[in-house]
C-alpha cells in the first residue's frame, strides 16, 4: 500500500515536472520565434534601404540631373543612408564584436552632405552638378559597397533571401565598419577620386 502511494506520488510528480517543462519550453520557443520575426523585419528594412540608395544613385549617375532635381535625389540618397546608419547603430544584438557607431554609410553620407575639410572636398550639392570626381566616387560606392552587399542579401529571383542568420548578417556587416585607422573602403574611394 505504501509503495502504491509512492508510485502515485512519483507519477504525479513526473506529470507536474512534464507540465512545467512544456510551459517553459513553449515560452522559450515563442521567445525565439519573436526574435526571429524581429530580425527578419530588421533585415527586410536594411535590404529595402540599400535598394533605395542604389536606385537613387543609379538615377543620378545615369540621368545626370542638375540643380533642384539633383538636390532632390541626393537628399533621398542621404535620407536612406541615415536610415541605414540608424539600423546599424541601433541593433547591437545583431552586430556583435564591432563598434556600430562608425560605419561606411555614415562616412559616405557625411562626405556627400558636408564634404571633408581635411581632404578639401566640398559637399556634393554645393554647385548643383555632379562633377567627374563625385560621379566616380558615387559610381564606386554603388559598385563596391551597395551592389556586393545587396548580392549577398538577395536570392537569384531578386528578393531578400530567407536563409540569412544573425551570424551571417554579422559577418557581412563587419566589413562595413569604418575604422579611422585602417585603409577601409571609404578612404580608398576618397583617395581614388579626390
Amino acid at each position: 500500500m505504501k509503495s502504491e502511494h509512492i508510485k502515485k506520488g512519483l507519477i504525479w510528480g513526473l506529470i507536474v515536472c512534464l507540465g512545467i517543462s512544456l510551459i517553459v519550453n513553449y515560452n522559450y520557443y515563442q521567445k525565439l520565434q519573436t526574435e526571429e520575426t524581429y530580425f527578419n523585419n530588421y533585415l527586410a528594412d536594411f535590404y529595402s534601404e540599400l535598394n533605395n540608395v542604389q536606385n537613387n544613385l543609379q538615377y543620378i549617375l545615369e540621368e545626370e540631373p542638375v540643380d533642384y532635381e539633383l538636390q532632390k535625389y541626393m537628399m533621398a540618397v542621404s535620407s536612406h543612408l541615415v536610415i541605414i546608419e540608424h539600423l546599424l547603430e541601433s541593433t547591437p544584438s545583431y552586430l556583435s564584436d564591432i563598434d556600430h557607431t562608425q560605419n561606411e554609410f555614415k562616412a559616405i553620407n557625411a562626405l556627400i552632405r558636408y564634404g571633408d575639410s581635411e581632404e578639401e572636398v566640398d559637399a556634393f550639392l554645393e554647385d548643383g552638378v555632379i562633377d567627374e570626381n563625385e560621379d566616380g566616387f558615387l559610381n564606386d560606392v554603388e559598385e563596391q559597397l551597395l551592389q556586393p552587399l545587396i548580392n549577398q542579401l538577395e536570392s537569384n529571383e531578386g528578393h531578400l533571401r530567407n536563409d540569412i542568420s544573425v551570424d551571417k548578417f554579422n559577418q557581412m556587416t563587419k566589413e562595413l565598419v569604418h575604422d579611422p585607422f585602417m585603409d577601409d573602403l571609404y578612404y580608398q574611394l576618397l583617395n581614388d577620386w579626390f
